[in-house]
């Protein structure tokens, strides 16, 4: 409504997806690209169903041999974390989907981490944009 009342056009109607159904979010997709792509004027015909139909590749892949490693202590490695950056240490990791879900969720809870003043800290927080790298 808001994108309404700023002055936009709706051109198909909402496409909704359920990931909890048998078909995950296809189903609604299914329902929703008819309408949607001749509102957008978009060509039909240009939609791959079959990707083996595509034309092979013009590229090839050799795999070379790996090279010789030294194996080493990872405690001598200098951090290569990005500036402005510190590790965490995980407090718990919980499964919250059941065994012989097709998608593993897990709620991860981060512990004390170290701030740049050296001191531990419990105050994690973040903001929108912000990012988790594992």
């Amino acid at each position: 409504k808001a994108l309404q009342r700023a002055g936009t056009v709706k051109v198909a109607p909402t496409g909704l997806g359920d990931d909890q159904a048998e078909d995950k979010f296809e189903t609604g997709f299914e329902q929703w690209t008819p309408a949607v792509w001749p509102a957008l004027d978009a060509p039909q015909d240009e939609i791959v169903e079959d990707p083996t139909a595509l034309p092979p590749s013009p590229y090839s892949v050799t795999e070379a041999a790996p090279p010789p490693i030294d194996v080493v202590d990872s405690a001598t490695l200098p951090s290569s974390s990005p500036p402005g950056t510190f590790p965490l240490r995980v407090a718990s990791n919980t499964r919250l989907t059941p065994e012989g879900y097709d998608r593993v969720v897990n709620h991860v809870c981060l512990g004390v981490y170290e701030g740049i003043d050296g001191r531990p800290h419990h105050d994690l927080s973040y903001h929108l944009g912000d990012a988790l790298a594992v």
